[in-house]
């Protein structure tokens, strides 16, 4: 009989403390929640330039900010790699080969919605920013039939959306898939089409209040 009310006395203790420290996470869910979020992918362009078709690295931060569990909205960070690769192409009187790195910085906004299923939630967004990129410049050389290349830094606009899902490992460590496709309004002197891609991200996000 002592054994059995042992027993059940710490039972109610566990339960008891599991309630209590449960209790927080549950009121927490109905305010603000912070997180840092960090990735790395690859980038897939799929605009049909001649000479924007290779594809590259690609990196993520975000300061996210969650609402009620659903909503979110998050400031973010980007960097991605391009190539740049043209072959005989004619300069006036000139031919060269162009083959060249972009390095593409973006900031800007993101805006989203979160559908929770126990661990796993997927979630869906879209958002807005600026494109910083370094972008090749064709200039006239000081001997004839002469040309020089070199870069410019340049700031486009940048229209994004994606899908993805996040998978809680503990309330202050979670790992999500994404996919996102990207749309800059990209132009120089030797394209005006927009640079379309498509980044394949695996990150963590981590809870910071």
């Amino acid at each position: 009989m002592k054994k059995f009310l042992t027993v059940i006395s710490a039972l109610f203790i566990v339960i008891q403390t599991n309630g209590q420290y449960e209790k927080p996470m549950v009121d927490e869910q109905n305010k603000f929640e912070y997180y840092f979020n960090s990735a790395f992918g690859y980038y897939f362009p799929i605009n049909h330039s001649k000479f924007l078709a290779d594809r590259g690295a690609a990196n993520a931060f975000s300061f996210q900010l969650n609402y009620r569990s659903n909503y979110f909205a998050r400031l973010y960070f980007d960097m991605s790699t391009v190539g740049y690769h043209k072959d005989n192409m004619r300069i006036g009187n000139v031919s060269a080969t162009l083959d060249y790195k972009l390095n593409a910085n973006n900031v800007g906004l993101d805006l989203g919605y979160t559908f929770p299923i126990r661990k796993f939630s997927p979630f869906a967004y879209g958002g807005t920013g600026i494109s910083f990129m370094d972008v090749p410049v064709i200039k006239n050389g000081s001997q004839p039939n002469e040309i020089t290349f070199g870069t410019k830094n340049q700031s486009f606009l940048q229209l994004r959306g994606g899908l993805g899902v996040d998978y809680e490992i503990s309330y202050f460590f979670i790992i999500y898939l994404e996919g996102q496709y990207s749309s800059t309004l990209f132009k120089t002197v030797l394209d005006d089409r927009p640079l379309q891609g498509i980044n394949l991200l695996i990150g963590f996000k981590t809870f910071l209040k």
